[in-house]
C-alpha cells in the first residue's frame, strides 16, 4: 500500500503524493505551520497538529490487524467467538485463565480457527456476524479452516 496525501480545498483535489515527498516539501512557516511547495508556489498550509496528525494515520493505516477467531474447549463442545488486535497477547490470557468470564469458567482455551483484516469495524462486523450464527455453521467454518480441529495457538507462537 502506498502511502500518499491528498491535498483538498473545497471540493477540489490540488494534489496528491507520496507521503516521502510530502515531507520533503513541507517548508516551515512558522512555529505552528507547514507550508506544502510545488514549483516555487505556496499550494497549502496546514497547521503543525494537523500535519503531525494526518502522517501519524498515514503510517499506522494498515499496520495494525484485528482478528476474529474461535476458541474451543478440550472435546470442542463449547465455543466462543471473539475479536482482538492481538492475537499472541489474547490467547496467552485464555490460556492463563488471566480472562475472567465465559472462556475461564467453562475451560475455553484452544484456538481453532482466526481470521484477519486492517479494519477494525470490519473485524467487529464479522465477530458479530459469527457470533449470530447456528452452531452447525460455526462448526462448517472451523472444519473448513482447521479440519482436524487441532490447537492453531502453538502455529501463531513460532
Amino acid at each position: 500500500m502506498k502511502k500518499a496525501f491528498t491535498f483538498v480545498h473545497g471540493d477540489t483535489c490540488l494534489v496528491t503524493l507520496s507521503l516521502r515527498r510530502v515531507l520533503k516539501r513541507l517548508k516551515r512557516t512558522n512555529s505552528r505551520s507547514f507550508t506544502y511547495v510545488q514549483d516555487d508556489k505556496d499550494i497549502v498550509t496546514l497547521s503543525l497538529r494537523r500535519v503531525l496528525s494526518a502522517a501519524t494515520k498515514l503510517l499506522h493505516r494498515g499496520d495494525t490487524l484485528y482478528y476474529v477467531y474461535i476458541l474451543a474447549n478440550w472435546n470442542n463442545k463449547v465455543l466462543y467467538t471473539g475479536v482482538t488486535g492481538n492475537l499472541k497477547r489474547r490467547i496467552y490470557e485464555h490460556k492463563n485463565k488471566l480472562a475472567d468470564g465465559f472462556t475461564n469458567k467453562y475451560n475455553v482455551d484452544k484456538l481453532v480457527y482466526y481470521d484477519s483484516t486492517d479494519d477494525v469495524r470490519e473485524a467487529i462486523k464479522r465477530e458479530k456476524e459469527i457470533k449470530g450464527w447456528k452452531r452447525i455453521k460455526k462448526d462448517d467454518l472451523v472444519s473448513e479452516f482447521n479440519p482436524e480441529w487441532r490447537d492453531l495457538s502453538e502455529d501463531i507462537y513460532r
